[in-house]
């Protein structure tokens, strides 16, 4: 659980958001976590050197001022997915079906941090249903191809990614 944070830290913590201190006192706590949140997600996005801690930080301070929104535990998950940090990500993932069971990047999140445990089966058994409600989400069919190869089932894992590259050649 992310500590809880008084209003008044918001403002001297390591994150750098564009907040005055009446903004803090006034905007409503699921205005301020959205903001937080849109400012996480920006921080993670680069795809080289994303400032995971800052974003880390943002996120947890969004869930403190929001304890309902499905999409901040998936962010933290998929944050802590970069660093890597299997435990917590699986933790945050998990968090976020809980409240959203639909949530996709929470599902797939979720069968990609049990493939890197190890959890081969388990993840396949995850992601197989990924395939079917979501036929045409080249990110599904090659995390089920990677699983499929990490496990030593070549065939399955050639098939599996041979269909996400028929989805999106790039």
């Amino acid at each position: 659980q992310a500590e809880a944070l008084p209003l008044t830290t918001l403002a001297e913590s390591d994150v750098i958001l564009p907040l005055t201190p009446s903004a803090l006192q006034t905007e409503p706590p699921d205005a301020l976590a959205e903001r937080f949140l849109r400012y996480g997600k920006a921080l993670l996005s680069p795809q080289e050197n994303p400032e995971l801690q800052s974003a880390i930080r943002a996120f947890q301070i969004a869930k403190t001022l929001s304890h309902d929104k499905a999409t901040i535990p998936m962010m933290l998950g998929k944050a802590y997915l970069k660093e890597p940090s299997l435990l917590e990500a699986r933790r945050y993932f998990r968090e976020a079906l809980q409240q959203d069971p639909q949530l996709y990047e929470a599902q797939l999140g979720y069968g990609v941090v049990l493939a890197q445990q190890g959890q081969f089966q388990e993840a396949i058994q995850h992601l197989l249903p990924l395939t079917q409600k979501f036929p045409r989400s080249q990110e599904v069919w090659s995390a089920v191809g990677r699983v499929y190869y990490r496990q030593g089932d070549y065939a399955r894992g050639a098939e599996a990614l041979e269909r996400a590259i028929s989805i999106d050649p790039d």
